[in-house]
């Protein structure tokens, strides 16, 4: 866990917020950590775009996500193998990709030389970056994993890694602003554990295992607002019943995760927003012991790899905006 470097990344995100007039854009703010965070721990890149957000990478980023999520390319994909021609605006974005793409050709390329010249290497595991560590790991296994291969995973790092946790840390916000007493609680945690000494403090990964308060508002969050609201679609493999329920096989399933966070016969209020279900023993607990009531991360062999990493990160993040925001009294004003 590079609790350093959340850390750092907070620190720069502070300094935005304490230079801005009275008002901030949570979720634009959010988005930018993250990429940042993101970049840097996934192969060492900085994007700069908590301080510089209208470079040009974090431009080329931004263009890609949102070309990611266009219904039409969905809908009609034949449009994209075919006819991309006829498209000048999509067109920008696949060339946008390649630049990208290029770029993390590039890193891979200095990772290798800078791993053979045995740079880095006396680096402690959790301040390396996930491309190095997918490299030793390969070598470790008498494996390589080949430029595609590095370059997809970490593709796939970001897309499940950036918008999903500044999203949560987005609602974590919202929900502590609209709920001034559940704030003053988490508040007096981060001073309790960091300390109220006015001097920046960097939370350890000992330390964000004691936030317990902390942890139940961020998976009360999760709960209301997970990141992804349902799965991947699987086919039946065979026929069978669930719960009474007979699914003929080739039938094609995907459960839906807000559903079941928001459904009235498993939760209690599910609508209101209440940190306390979480509490050890509490209703989150009793729930599990019989099935899987909570699965913003999924769950069995399936479980999100990064669900500890965005944890944690989340944790270091509000800890330090807690105990940065007790001079103000409140959270910034959210639009």
């Amino acid at each position: 866990m590079p609790v350093n470097f959340f850390a750092l990344s907070t620190q720069r995100l502070i300094q935005v917020v304490d230079k801005s007039n009275d008002q901030v854009n949570v979720t634009e703010l959010m988005g930018r950590l993250t990429l940042d965070v993101i970049g840097k721990t996934g192969f060492g890149f900085d994007f700069h775009a908590i301080d510089n957000p209208g470079n040009e990478w974090v431009r080329i980023y931004n263009n890609i996500t949102r070309g990611l999520y266009r219904p039409l390319w969905f809908l009609v994909p034949i449009l994209e193998r075919k006819f991309l021609w006829m498209f000048p605006e999509r067109q920008k974005v696949h060339q946008d990709l390649n630049k990208f793409l290029s770029m993390l050709d590039i890193i891979i390329d200095k990772k290798h030389k800078d791993m053979k010249e045995m740079k880095d290497l006396q680096l402690e595991n959790n301040e390396k970056d996930i491309l190095t560590l997918m490299i030793e790991g390969a070598a470790e296994g008498n494996g390589i994993l080949s430029y595609k291969e590095l370059q997809s995973n970490i593709c796939v790092f970001f897309l499940a890694g950036h918008e999903t946790t500044s999203n949560v840390l987005s609602f974590v916000l919202y929900y502590l602003a609209v709920n001034p007493e559940l704030q003053h609680k988490a508040r007096d945690e981060a001073l309790r554990i960091l300390g109220d000494d006015p001097k920046e403090i960097f939370p350890t990964v000992e330390q964000t295992k004691h936030m317990e308060y902390i942890t139940m508002v961020i998976k009360e969050t999760l709960r209301l607002r997970p990141p992804a609201p349902s799965v991947l679609t699987r086919t039946c493999a065979a026929d069978t019943v669930v719960a009474g329920v007979f699914i003929p096989k080739g039938a094609f399933i995907a459960p839906d995760i807000y559903d079941l966070h928001h459904n009235p016969d498993i939760w209690e209020n599910p609508e209101t927003f209440n940190p306390e279900r979480f509490r050890s023993g509490g209703e989150a607990d009793i729930l599990t012991n019989n099935g899987m009531p909570w699965a913003p991360f999924g769950g069995g062999t399936r479980l999100c790899i990064g669900m500890n990493f965005s944890l944690t990160q989340q944790r270091v993040v509000l800890s330090m905006l807690c105990k940065f925001m007790s001079k103000y009294h409140f959270f910034p004003t959210l639009i």
